[in-house]
């Protein structure tokens, strides 16, 4: 009796770890979900969206000092500026992530393109919604996008999908938190060599000119040559007004 006791128990555990990693499994970043063999081109479909929609948001935020939506606050090309009026506007790091979701979720509903591709499937696509973290070298996206999948009488349900894009964004801002810090310590000035230092230290590429149009003003450029986004150096852009 005893052993059958211990046996049970094993069992029982061994059952209760299994579990648990699968589970632990399911919610990696990169986890094949299991999914019908019939709706696995769709599956396919909406994970690659996710992955070029990702990289596509990261690339557009850099082109505007990290917005989505360019603020008022701006040069006349839309660079928005992180130092006027001896003052910092730089945008938090929770907000780059904001702007980042926001343009994550609507680059994955055009990329979907009312899944024209299927024509044989009823399928209905609720709010999309992303949550973005920066993280060393990385950029995670969580996406939750219902898709209510229906043929005959099959009918699937598609919800969490999870990209992870290499990139040093993280580097980027902390490049730029440090040149908009220096910047107000100085008002009028550049200070070169904290810039080269930054650089080094960073690995991130600084560079900065005059604007065509407005001689106070200055353009700041960030370029990763590391980790390339959408096979390209990433640049990253924001201006200076110092007067």
């Amino acid at each position: 009796m005893n052993k059958r006791g211990q046996l049970t128990v094993f069992i029982v555990v061994a059952i209760v770890i299994v579990a648990g990693l699968l589970i632990y499994l399911s919610v990696r970043p990169g986890f094949k979900v299991s999914v019908d063999p019939e709706v696995v081109p769709i599956y396919n479909f909406v994970q690659n969206c996710v992955d070029k929609s990702a990289e596509d948001a990261i690339y557009y935020i850099g082109q505007y000092g990290g917005y989505y939506i360019v603020p008022e606050r701006s040069s006349e090309e839309a660079i928005p500026y992180y130092f006027e009026n001896g003052k910092s506007y730089l945008l938090s790091k929770v907000q780059l992530e904001f702007e980042l979701s926001k343009a994550m979720n609507d680059l994955l509903f055009f990329c979907y393109q009312n899944f024209a591709s299927f024509p044989d499937f009823d399928i209905k696509q609720g709010e999309i919604e992303s949550k973005v973290i920066i993280q060393k070298e990385k950029i995670t996206f969580e996406t939750i996008s219902p898709l209510s999948i229906n043929k005959g009488e099959l009918t699937i349900s598609l919800e969490s999908f999870t990209t992870e894009i290499p990139s040093n964004l993280l580097s980027i801002y902390e490049v730029a938190s440090f040149i908009v810090e220096e910047q107000v310590k100085n008002k009028d000035a550049i200070c070169v060599n904290c810039l080269s230092e930054i650089s080094l230290e960073k690995e991130i590429y600084i560079s900065f000119f005059d604007h065509p149009n407005d001689e106070d003003t200055i353009i700041f450029e960030l370029i990763d040559e590391d980790k390339k986004i959408n096979g390209e150096d990433y640049r990253y852009y924001f201006a200076h007004r110092l007067s």
